[in-house]
């Protein structure tokens, strides 16, 4: 772990932001911790998604950690080594590789909050990270935002998106999502939308699913849908396989219009997504 710390305190609220890097030299881990300006009751490990979904979600992430330490939870933000601030190449970045380094983010936050007792958040692609850490800590709580359910459904929405950019192309030069699906097999990699796509993290992944990774033991969930007026039909049935099996669901449908994968100069509107999910936390680490 690295001696420098870097610090900020807010002037209202007197909560902390401690930002450093974790790990050995060349292959160190950017995180940061949000403490409370007292004691912490809980804490709470943020997993961020990946790929064109980093970016929009980010600015939320900050205010969700800062209002969780506002209400006395410390929060753990990271970035996962290959992505971001962090050392590391996207070529080896692996699910194994995700979910170890949100397990050493926990470890530091446990220290750090002097607390064990922990909570999970996962946005979009993080959501099966944070299910798969949450897995190894009974009955923590698990917050998930817009949560990728399937990597197949993500990667299959990826590459529609590229087919979109290129819809003003000649037919001859569209790029097509078998022409995607080829170069993936023939040159181990592929691009969407400027981020890279390794076969081995697609290999590794495409068949995973959030139930799954997050296991049988119950627990409090809180799902948060970004769009429409009810929760979509695979949502639905997540929630309805988590409740048959005894887990105690929350699901929130925000009416916001989201476009995960083109970015605009419009920031999305975070203060109900916030306050819901912090309020949420609260309860459960009352």
């Amino acid at each position: 772990m690295s001696d420098t710390v870097a610090t900020r305190t807010d002037a209202a609220t007197a909560t902390v932001d401690a930002v450093q890097f974790l790990g050995r030299a060349s292959d160190r881990m950017f995180a940061t911790t949000v403490s409370p300006s007292g004691a912490s009751r809980a804490g709470v490990v943020i997993c961020p998604s990946i790929m064109a979904d980093f970016i929009p979600n980010y600015r939320r992430e900050v205010v969700l950690g800062r209002e969780l330490a506002s209400a006395g939870v410390a929060a753990q933000r990271f970035h996962y080594r290959g992505i971001g601030h962090s050392d590391g190449n996207a070529v080896d970045l692996s699910f194994k590789s995700m979910v170890g380094d949100a397990m050493e983010a926990a470890a530091h936050l446990v220290k750090s909050a002097d607390s064990s007792k922990l909570g999970f958040v996962g946005t979009r692609f993080g959501a099966l990270t944070a299910a798969a850490v949450a897995a190894q800590h009974p009955g923590s709580p698990l917050a998930l935002w817009e949560p990728t359910l399937t990597p197949k459904s993500y990667f299959r929405e990826a590459f529609r998106a590229v087919m979109m950019m290129g819809v003003h192309l000649d037919e001859s030069e569209r790029i097509t999502t078998a022409d995607m699906q080829r170069e993936l097999t023939e040159a181990g990699a592929t691009q969407v939308l400027g981020y890279p796509v390794h076969k081995a993290f697609y290999d590794d992944v495409v068949e995973r699913d959030l139930v799954s990774e997050l296991g049988s033991e119950p627990r409090p969930i809180f799902l948060v849908q970004l769009g429409g007026t009810a929760l979509r039909k695979d949502n639905q049935a997540a929630v309805d396989r988590w409740t048959a099996a005894g887990f105690e669901v929350t699901s929130h449908v925000l009416p916001t219009k989201e476009a995960w994968w083109f970015l605009d100069d419009r920031a999305v509107p975070s203060a109900d997504l916030v306050r819901l999910t912090v309020d949420w936390f609260g309860a459960q680490f009352a």
